[in-house]
């Protein structure tokens, strides 16, 4: 994380804080790991072991015009591979709570605060065990009381837990923008008994449904192959395309200006040049993109050990415009402060391709994510360090809406230096 405050002297300090061109592209892209991406119209790369359904999402696209000439936006569904996925329940689960800097008293305050009850909150603290490197405690909640609570009180008490990155199942927990579970697992085959208690487990943030105890529900699917259909279900992530719109009649010259920022003009304007000269019609973002996005839009990074690279919003922001990542973006504190400090300035709107964009927690000033603004309120995020999470484009109100349901947000924007003049 990045805690910013002011240092007294007219300036900011920026404090890190972490928990753990052109149609070259198209050999990447068939090199990288798979995923199934469903569009709006119904188009996408076929999975052949025959995918699930995912939920519908409409067809017909949002125009936007601005700086960066024309865009088609339309929604889409990223599911991951079935061939991520293992077939593994978990003997002896048992749910952990953990409370950072915290004693007793303060722990019980806090659980009584986001609504567990007087009685079970004396159980839970006098059964909590102290943890000397969190100097806190470990609490372990009997699965009846996480079956049963109430979904306002499940989300305040998870919206607690995902304060510290020590909790990561209620930090990045399963998540899917949907009215419902039905239309999240749309096409999943499970039994009567999980999804009642799936339907019992899942919790609001923002516009999202959560599920951070998937180990509860496991074991009432008897058969492996709906396990692994479930748990892909579970990591369906809704996400974004963007076509530029190009014809005889645009300004070739403005939107080689925008999608060149970072001195790649010469990159950009033979693609939307040549594209216009044959054939026009729509042309696909991802062609623009420098090489690092680029090559991971829409996939799912693979799972890494827990001793390798972190690659989370900070490692995929701050690595947008490089030609090879920088690893220590995913590792260092150092690296990521002295990079804004160095090379990047705030800037107010209106933003501009390649801007990152930083939600900050207006309570303490840490910055809870990351992302880069591409055009039209849509950015290039990854949302957490886990491999469930694709590198995608999204509307930035959609990803505020999802990390204001943790902590009030406040967004800012920030350039490099090195770019064009900044307003």
């Amino acid at each position: 994380m990045v805690k910013q405050h002011d240092s007294g002297a007219g300036g900011r300090v920026i404090r890190v804080e972490f928990s753990r061109p052109a149609f070259f592209l198209i050999l990447v892209c068939l090199v990288a790991s798979p995923i199934v991406v469903w569009r709006m119209a119904g188009r996408g790369m076929p999975d052949p072991m025959d995918p699930v359904k995912a939920p519908g999402v409409g067809t017909e696209g949002q125009r936007v015009t601005g700086p960066w000439g024309t865009v088609l936006i339309r929604q889409t569904v990223l599911e991951p591979p079935r061939t991520s996925f293992t077939y593994v329940v978990e003997p002896g689960y048992r749910t952990r709570w953990c409370f950072r800097d915290m004693d007793r008293d303060t722990l019980r305050t806090r659980l009584v605060n986001v609504g567990i009850g007087e009685r079970d909150a004396d159980l839970l603290v006098q059964t909590a065990v102290a943890e000397a490197q969190i100097r806190g405690y470990l609490v372990y909640p009997p699965d009846d009381l996480v079956i049963n609570l109430h979904p306002d009180i499940r989300a305040r008490v998870y919206a607690l837990l995902a304060l510290d990155p020590i909790n990561p199942s209620y930090c990045y927990p399963h998540s899917f923008r949907c009215d419902s579970v039905d239309e999240w697992l749309q096409g999943a085959t499970i039994p009567d008994a999980a999804m009642e208690r799936l339907r019992k487990l899942v919790y609001r943030r923002g516009k999202r449904l959560c599920l951070s105890d998937m180990p509860l529900v496991l074991p009432l699917i008897d058969y492996p192959l709906d396990a692994i259909n479930f748990k892909r279900a579970l990591q369906r992530d809704m996400a974004v395309t963007m076509h530029l719109v190009v014809d005889a009649g645009v300004p070739v010259d403005m939107m080689v200006g925008y999608w060149g920022t970072g001195g790649r003009d010469d990159q950009v304007e033979p693609i939307i040049e040549s594209f216009r000269r044959e054939k026009g019609g729509l042309l696909d973002i991802v062609y623009l993109l420098p090489g690092f996005p680029g090559s991971r839009l829409n996939r799912f990074p693979l799972p890494t050990a827990p001793d390798q690279v972190v690659r989370d919003c900070h490692w995929a922001s701050f690595n947008f415009m490089n030609a090879e990542p920088d690893d220590r973006y995913g590792a260092s504190r150092e690296a990521v402060r002295d990079t804004i400090h160095e090379h990047f300035i705030q800037v107010r709107p209106p933003v501009r391709f390649g801007d990152v964009v930083l939600l900050i927690n207006r309570d303490n000033g840490a910055v809870i994510h990351s992302c880069v603004y591409v055009a039209a309120d849509v950015v290039y995020t990854k949302d957490g360090p886990t491999h469930r999470t694709p590198y995608a484009l999204k509307r930035l109100e959609n990803v505020v809406d999802y990390y204001k349901a943790i902590a009030p947000v406040q967004v800012e924007y920030f350039r490099r230096r090195n770019t064009d003049e900044t307003p």
